[in-house]
């Protein structure tokens, strides 16, 4: 198993492995390190490597031969397994940490048995990483000093001397001596400590100490920072991108490239192909007041606003005088096939909900069809669906369900069709020519934690986040199934979208 991750600047890959027991096949053991070796191959050299396990291993108490790889601390004597992690390690330039450091005996036990205490769990890392692992546990501290640095490697010291005793006086007296060296150690840190958190609380007071208290909340937030937050992202390639503009750039590619998808160019429209003989060219009405009234009824309160940063609200509180005016621009609109606004904007949304309420009311849709339709619900469907598994239970009959799923369904209706069934359902050629100009030199961007991307344009699917994007689905998915609803006897045929 590998995990990635990236904290602060730097990528950070965790591979937990598990080695074959020692007394099976010997295939069985090479297809476990050509698996891990195959794994480290593929990790850059320019990303940190942690590689952890029980590899059913001894590496032996010295470094015999692997100095390079093995810190000469070690327990026990070397055997097969143990000389497969060396020659791994020694392959790929890693360091076997956990033989870096002076430890008693039972320190160094990771497997214990009535028969055996033996070292089977290792942890390896970079040679070139060797410093950041003995030095790791101090970095970022601020109350850090060359007084505090001198009494830890003292106590250090001390600690190796007792570990390599040799009789019991001298045991006894090195026990001692790191027994004074560690409470000195432990004195210099709390001071350093106490004499920093004095200093900083000293500045806090003084002038301009409100701006160091807002920098350090700045950075302990930042710390604490949410991970949900993606801060990175892999290319193409599988490399991992941090930078900003990277992370912004490859975000715009791949959303480009996904909301652009044309599928199968080669699509079959069969009836739809005789959509134009179906064409109404007749007179449309003009918007009037009450449409846009109703409109504004059925929008919600508290809507992030658009790019033009006129709320919802400000439409519901300006009165007759106000929608009257909107009204005169729909019409303009209308007549001119020209909106000139996004389909985010809130006044754009309201000209949506005017176009869906008038081509809804124009058009029928098959009964069978539960989503997105007024006075149903998929609940109901649900409920059908259920009724009928007991029926056909009850009577010990055999009953057949197809369910498909549509993956990214909006994203991935073909323009062309979406106004071929415009024309199949007999829809004004006025409403279908509106509908064309919200979706006319369409654009997009991507909101990524750094910042947004550029625009880009989108010319397949449906709009996103679209008052009349659900109508248009239903209405599109009821065309194209046309043909399947009440063919076959005995067949039940529920749309839930």
């Amino acid at each position: 198993m590998s995990i990635k991750l990236v904290i602060g600047g730097c990528v950070l890959n965790v591979i937990s492995a598990y080695a074959p027991q020692a007394g099976l096949d010997e295939e069985v053991k090479r297809r476990f390190w050509e698996g891990l070796d195959e794994l480290v191959s593929s990790i850059p050299h320019s990303e940190k490597l942690v590689v952890g396990g029980d590899f059913n291993g001894h590496i032996g108490a010295t470094a015999g031969g692997y100095g390079e790889v093995h810190g000469g601390f070690g327990l026990g004597v070397r055997n097969g397994g143990g000389t497969s992690l060396l020659d791994f390690a020694r392959a790929f330039e890693l360091l076997i940490a956990n033989s870096s450091f002076p430890k008693r005996d039972e320190h160094l036990v990771t497997f214990k048995s009535s028969a055996a205490r033996t070292q089977i769990d290792y942890l390896l890392l970079r040679r070139s990483d060797e410093g950041c692992a003995r030095t790791a546990r101090h970095q970022g501290d601020w109350w850090w000093n060359d007084v505090v640095q001198g009494k830890v490697e003292a106590k250090k010291a001390a600690f190796a001397k007792l570990v390599g005793s040799t009789n019991e006086d001298e045991r006894r007296v090195n026990r001692e001596s790191y027994k004074v060296a560690r409470k000195e150690a432990k004195l210099v840190v709390t001071e350093a400590k106490n004499a920093a958190f004095g200093r900083m609380y000293e500045e806090l007071g003084e002038k301009g100490g409100d701006m160091k208290l807002f920098r350090l909340a700045k950075v302990r937030e930042r710390k604490a920072r949410d991970l949900d937050q993606v801060r990175c992202i892999k290319d193409e390639d599988g490399r991992v991108l941090m930078g900003e503009s990277q992370v912004k750039q490859r975000w715009q590619s791949y959303s480009r490239d996904l909301l652009n998808e044309e599928g199968d160019r080669d699509i079959e429209l069969g009836e739809l192909g005789h959509s134009k003989c179906h064409r109404d060219l007749g007179y449309c009405r003009r918007i009037r007041v009450e449409e846009v009234v109703g409109a504004l009824r059925r929008i919600s309160r508290g809507r992030t606003t658009g790019p033009d940063e006129i709320p919802v609200e400000f439409w519901k509180c300006v009165g007759r005088t106000g929608v009257e005016w909107l009204s005169r621009l729909f019409n303009v609109i209308f007549r001119t096939k020209r909106s000139g606004g996004g389909v985010q904007c809130h006044t754009m949304k309201v000209w949506e909900r005017v176009v869906e309420a008038r081509v809804r009311g124009m058009t029928s849709i098959s009964v069978n069809q539960f989503g997105f339709m007024p006075v149903r619900s998929t609940t109901e469907a649900i409920h059908l669906v259920r009724r009928l598994v007991e029926q056909f239970g009850d009577k010990k009959e055999d009953l057949h369900m197809v369910f498909i799923d549509l993956e990214k369904a909006y994203d991935k209706v073909p323009r062309e069709v979406l106004w071929r069934c415009l024309e199949a359902k007999s829809v004004p050629e006025a409403y279908i020519r509106a509908i064309k100009d919200m979706y006319d030199g369409a654009k997009t961007r991507v909101r990524t934690v750094g910042g947004d991307s550029d625009h880009f344009p989108v010319v397949m699917g449906l709009h996103q986040g679209s008052a009349l994007s659900p109508f248009l689905f239903a209405l599109v998915m009821d065309a194209l199934t046309r043909h399947i609803q009440g063919m076959c006897h005995g067949v039940c045929y529920l749309l839930m979208t």
